[in-house]
């Protein structure tokens, strides 16, 4: 097939429901904190929609996925089961012994008595109906029975349904209005919108072994983005066969022609144009918290960096000194709009007591989106949305800002960041480092994967994309390499920046030629869209940890909230008292504080810390 010929070890476009493709875009995220939301804070009712193709199944095999050992799940994959079959299937799937002679009753006994044993072992107990659309209305009334079994203050059996749109419309029955008005928690999945799209695309791309450029063009987005409408599984079926399409005639570019070709003949019809794209924000709006936090240091460390071998220090510690990270110097703050009233950040500069007083920036909402747009939690990559030229874009939820982190226990490995004086002259011509979208995420893996520190911890671990939006005053305190987006530039003019370092007046990017260029914040803010990518290693991105975990990355979560300010002692545990500080973390950043270290909070503090987590395999 077409695999060795794009340089991947497998199918990046398969149609089934792999958790390891999710592409957590906002819309996605934003429906995986519902569903842990409802979970964990035992809501008895959780309903996710979307349209035909729009990844719910896959939505839920991750969180399956994810869930930890307390959560007994049961997964009920047959919509067309009748309601005398409802509950002998249930009691199947989570292996309940029950008699068969005593009935619905006897069923309903023995799942009861199932649900007490569970609650009061500490486990909760979930059980997930997809396909709801198609479950006729007795199986409904017998799952709305089934959400009876509670004690005085809890609920027993937290049931998610998912379905297609029309299952809201089925639960508008008159007959089901007891089922509907007990569903609190909600959320309707849509489609992914063109950024999205090429995110996307390049996600399962580089989960599939893609390590190089992305062979598709922005035309090719384009195209894809008129055929398939973002809907996933319409794109997996066109990029597929336009990968295909050019194997065979050994190309190694996917251009607007192929991909309107593959279209054609996988849905039918050829597109005339794109579609008009909706402004959308990558996440929550952002909080401009670090614009008062402590200087993290002189930059340009990555850089240098990764020409140095590693190193090791002579501290207490064992320490593995990478292709230092860049860090950043706070230069003076941005004028936030709408600014509403100032938190004080709480992150400060390793080795430091206290940030110092600088005026906090104010906080920026994002204007009000419908509820199917809101956004959450999680590191996938985000879409960048189309430049407003009248104003500027709210401060969305961005990728983590960097953090003074906690020195590590003293067997730790880390990853810490060599300060250098910077040596380039400025460059202000934007021509000399604006990148194309596949040179500039190539360049940003080439320095993933050059990072000596990263490997040392983590081997040569898979990386995933991270996307985002922030503010520039944000981003000036990132520990790593990440992709900036420009507005005003077409894709071939180089519509995006790789940052590899800062210093007190400005950034330090890569040019094509992989020259470190020096661009002053001033040229920086003025070009800068908001939009961020970065990569991040798979067992950091997969991870989501809550309440009763233990482990090294708990460690880290500790240290890094304690040096961070926020109140805590650590003790390893991931308590109530460590769900209370991340909640605390979660709302200074503008994400969904659930109290859960998700993808995006862990993606935060991935590149806020200078020390990275040793995990276990």
């Amino acid at each position: 097939m077409y695999y060795e010929h794009f340089g991947l070890k497998e199918n990046p476009f398969h149609t089934t429901p792999d958790p390891r493709y999710l592409y957590l875009s906002r819309g996605h995220q934003e429906a995986m904190d519902h569903l842990v939301y409802g979970i964990t804070q035992r809501k008895g009712f959780v309903m996710i929609t979307g349209g035909v193709g729009t990844g719910k199944t896959t939505l839920l095999r991750s969180l399956l996925s994810d869930l930890d050992q307390n959560v007994k799940t049961a997964l009920v994959i047959n919509p067309f089961l009748t309601a005398d079959d409802l509950l002998p299937t249930i009691c199947d799937e989570f292996g309940i012994d029950a008699p068969e002679t005593r009935g619905k009753k006897g069923y309903l006994d023995a799942i009861n008595a199932f649900l007490l044993d569970s609650f009061s072992s500490g486990r909760n107990v979930v059980l997930l109906l997809d396909e709801a659309q198609n479950l006729s209305r007795d199986v409904l009334e017998q799952v709305r029975i089934l959400s009876n079994l509670e004690t005085d203050k809890e609920k027993l059996l937290q049931i998610v349904l998912v379905g297609q749109e029309e299952l809201v419309h089925v639960l508008s029955m008159n007959e089901l209005r007891q089922l509907n008005e007990r569903i609190v928690v909600r959320y309707s999945l849509d489609a992914l919108d063109f950024e999205d799209v090429k995110a996307y695309i390049q996600h399962r791309m580089m989960v599939a072994g893609c390590k190089g450029r992305i062979p598709f063009t922005n035309g090719a987005y384009k195209a894809l983005y008129a055929s398939c409408r973002g809907i996933p599984r319409r794109i997996n079926a066109v990029c597929d066969r336009s990968l295909l399409a050019a194997y065979s005639r050994n190309l190694k570019q996917i251009d607007k022609d192929l991909i309107l070709q593959a279209a054609k003949e996988v849905t039918g019809h050829t597109p005339a144009a794109m579609p008009e794209k909706k402004a959308s924000w990558a996440y929550v709006s952002l909080m401009a918290v670090f614009a008062a936090a402590a200087v993290l240091g002189v930059a340009y460390g990555f850089w240098q960096g990764q020409n140095n071998t590693a190193e090791v220090q002579p501290e207490a510690q064992t320490q593995v000194a990478a292709p230092a990270p860049p860090t950043v110097e706070a230069p003076k703050a941005l004028e936030a709009p709408a600014p509403q009233a100032p938190k004080a950040p709480r992150l400060a500069a390793p080795g430091t007591a206290a940030p110092p007083a600088a005026p906090a920036e104010p906080v920026v909402e994002s204007p009000a989106e419908p509820e199917s747009m809101a956004v959450t939690e999680a590191l996938a990559p985000v879409a960048e949305p189309k430049e407003n030229k009248e104003a500027p874009p709210p401060a969305q939820e961005a990728p983590m800002v960097e953090a003074s982190e906690p020195e590590p226990p003293a067997a730790q490995p880390v990853v810490q960041m060599e300060e250098k004086t910077p040596e380039p002259e400025p460059v202000r011509t934007v021509g000399a480092w604006a990148l194309d979208t596949e040179t500039s995420l190539a360049k940003l893996f080439s320095l993933y994967e050059s990072n000596a520190g990263i490997k040392a911890l983590y081997g040569d671990e898979q990386a995933g994309i991270v996307s985002f939006r922030a503010r520039a005053e944000v981003v000036k305190f990132f520990q790593r390499p990440f992709r900036a987006s420009l507005k005003g530039l077409e894709d071939s003019q180089g519509g995006h920046a790789v940052v590899v370092g800062s210093f007190s007046g400005g950034f330090v990017v890569s040019d094509a030629a992989g020259n470190p260029v020096e661009v002053s914040l001033d040229d920086f803010e003025k070009r800068f869209s908001g939009g961020l990518v970065w990569l991040i290693p798979e067992k950091l991105w997969i991870n989501r940890i809550g309440l009763g975990d233990k482990g090294p990355l708990v460690n880290w979560i500790q240290d890094v909230l304690i040096h961070g300010g926020y109140s805590l002692s650590k003790d390893g545990v991931y308590g109530p008292r460590t769900s209370q500080a991340i909640k605390s973390f979660q709302t200074d950043f503008g994400i969904r504080a659930d109290g859960v270290a998700g993808p995006t909070t862990i993606g935060l503090m991935y590149q806020l810390a200078q020390h990275l987590p040793e995990l276990s395999d």
